[in-house]
């Protein structure tokens, strides 16, 4: 009679902690990471007793790509009407290509004509300012056409201005399963033995071994100098060489700057579950 195959999967969580030198200190909380496949490369080497690999041995952080904190904007413009209407008529505002008639009297003056201006409606638009002055913001960050003006027969006249270039910004890559490095690695730290400790259900340090280990590192204030955007734990054959090693996980993460005045630490749990 055959056994059922037992399945099993890992759980990943990472917390990290940030201490500056005038004492404020950050708590990121816990969040999650992905297990990524060489996970199981380095389960199969450590069950053969593979010569040259061993278990976990550096955590490393990478600066990932300056793209992934494109923030997204709204286009900003802004109108300066610097004459009124000496007719009447309408005078046309073009937001990102579709045109919008206003329409003037003769006699206006340039902050009636703005204030009729402010007070039309533009889809997609939202309008501010004040006196001679119009805001335009777009409702949807993305990027726009410039915005034009025209006074048409009026002979209003008005002075346009792009305070604010919009766009979608840039998204964050999520990890996936086959990544095996950093985007662009620039510190690891390795792993003592001393990092290393077992937790049982409720999260208490055990001395015997469960099916729970935490990893605890501290990048103290001189270490990894730079922008943070990712890390993984590398493991097997790893050395001090970027790059080098089996990576088990891989998470992405908003920008932190670390400076030689903070020190992080970063604990990660990885809970071995039958699936």
């Amino acid at each position: 009679m055959f056994n059922d195959v037992i399945g099993l999967r890992i759980v990943g969580e990472f917390h990290d902690t940030i201490r500056h030198k005038d004492g404020r200190i950050e708590d990121l909380g816990w969040n999650k990471n992905l297990i990524v496949n060489n996970a199981s490369v380095l389960i199969a080497c450590l069950m053969k007793g593979e010569v040259g690999y061993t278990g976990l041995k550096y955590w490393a952080v990478g600066e990932g790509s300056d793209t992934w904190d494109i923030p997204a904007l709204s286009e900003i413009a802004q109108i300066e009407v610097t004459a009124g209407a000496s007719n009447a008529g309408s005078v046309t505002i073009t937001l990102n290509g579709t045109a919008f008639p206003v329409t003037v009297s003769n006699g206006d003056t340039t902050e009636q004509v703005a204030t009729k201006i402010r007070n039309a409606v533009y889809t997609g638009w939202s309008t501010s300012g004040e006196g001679a002055t119009v805001i335009f913001t777009s409702t949807v960050k993305e990027d726009k056409t410039n915005t034009q003006f025209s006074g048409g027969t009026t002979g209003v006249t008005a002075t346009v201005t792009t305070t604010q270039n919009g766009t979608a910004g840039s998204v964050r890559p999520d990890p996936v399963l086959t990544d095996f490095k950093l985007v662009s690695e620039i510190f690891r730290k390795e792993i003592l033995a001393e990092n290393i400790k077992f937790l049982d259900a409720n999260g208490n340090e055990s001395v015997t071994p469960t099916n729970i280990i935490e990893v605890g590192v501290i990048f103290e204030a001189g270490e990894a100098i730079g922008e943070w955007r990712e890390f993984a734990i590398f493991g097997g054959n790893a050395t001090s060489v970027e790059d080098s090693g089996l990576n088990i996980n891989y998470k992405t993460h908003g920008l932190i700057d670390k400076t030689n005045e903070m020190s992080i630490e970063r604990k990660i749990k990885f809970t071995f579950l039958r699936a």
